[in-house]
């Protein structure tokens, strides 16, 4: 055909699905860093654990000399020792816990970075590149750098494309011919060869209505793409609002945590003094130190929460890449 009116949307159409593939390509990169990232700040989280344990386990065993000179002393019942030797076993079991859910996590990571054993660490306090970034786009407008609403723009082009080829197909078909041919009879032209050439017009008027049906499913999808763009847009603005009510809540909460875990400390100090000395009771003693406990796994999950709520936010306003988050 010399001239086809189908054609050029059909080698848009080409391209647009040329940059779809593309698309979904870097989308399945956004959400494996995503994961990886996840992945990451758990295992940072796990290995923070094990230390926070190592740390219990060494104030139970210094419990247990202080109830030991107590007990050489006169001045503590063996009961107490037993109870300060139950807390030792508890904070050990704590500790051994507490590095299989640390294997756990480092094997998880390996797997997504691809490699074959999980023979390393990764930093206690990993970097995150987006920490505040609630501050710097408070209302998380930001959704034309999303991945996934880049693709559904190209799905309602494509859609948009389909209700224009079936107009194209009311538009007459140019064609040409070129026909060459030889034979031993010249006949009265007085030549063995002879050749042709045809120009041809071909326009389908009548299609028993089949292409106003075919228009009429083209704009129905068209309809489609039009309400998958808004549902898609509607689900990102509640992904960025729950990403930022996470930030907030995560905030208060690790305030919250930091501040509880420095009052415990400073009472368990207080506390294992007027213990060593007679004067507070072995259970005041292990109230204290489970406090102390209990406010830094706080501060510890809080940190947690808190970082992978900024990681979603910006996710969800499609700033997540491996560039971001280094190699």
């Amino acid at each position: 055909s010399l001239l086809n009116a189908r054609t050029l949307p059909l080698i848009k159409n080409v391209y647009t699905g040329e940059d779809i593939a593309i698309l979904q390509t870097a989308f399945a990169e956004e959400q494996l860093v995503f994961a990886v990232m996840q992945t990451y700040y758990g295992a940072s989280t796990a290995q923070a654990a094990v230390k926070l344990m190592q740390e219990n386990l060494a104030t139970a065993m210094r419990s247990l000399d202080f109830t030991e000179i107590r007990r050489k002393n006169g001045v503590a019942l063996e009961n107490e020792r037993i109870r300060a030797a139950l807390a030792v076993l508890q904070a050990r079991n704590g500790l051994d816990q507490a590095k299989a859910g640390s294997d756990l996590a480092l094997s998880s990571l390996a797997i997504l970075i691809g490699r074959e054993s999980a023979d390393f660490i990764v930093e206690e306090t990993p970097e995150n590149p987006w920490a505040g970034i609630e501050a710097a786009f408070p209302d998380g407008s930001r959704l034309e750098r999303r991945v996934d609403m880049k693709l559904v723009d190209q799905m309602s082009l494509l859609a948009e494309r389909g209700v224009t080829d079936i107009w194209m197909k009311f538009v007459p078909t140019i064609g040409a011919a070129l026909n060459y041919s030889g034979s031993s009879n010249t006949g009265f032209a007085g030549r063995n060869t002879q050749w042709r050439a045809m120009l041809t017009l071909n326009w389908s008027i009548f299609e028993g209505g089949m292409r106003f049906a075919e228009l009429d499913i083209a704009r129905s999808k068209v309809r489609e793409s039009e309400y998958n763009k808004q549902a898609a847009l509607l689900a990102a603005r509640h992904e960025v609002q729950s990403a930022i009510s996470g930030i907030k809540t995560a905030q208060i909460d690790l305030a919250t945590a930091v501040e509880m875990s420095s009052l415990a400390q400073e009472n368990l100090t207080l506390v294992e003094k007027q213990y060593k000395h007679g004067v507070a009771q072995q259970t005041v003693m292990l109230d204290a130190q489970t406090q102390v406990q209990s406010a830094r796994i706080q501060t510890i999950q809080g940190n947690l929460r808190l970082a992978l709520a900024q990681v979603s936010l910006a996710k969800a306003m499609g700033l997540v890449s491996k560039g971001a988050f280094g190699d």
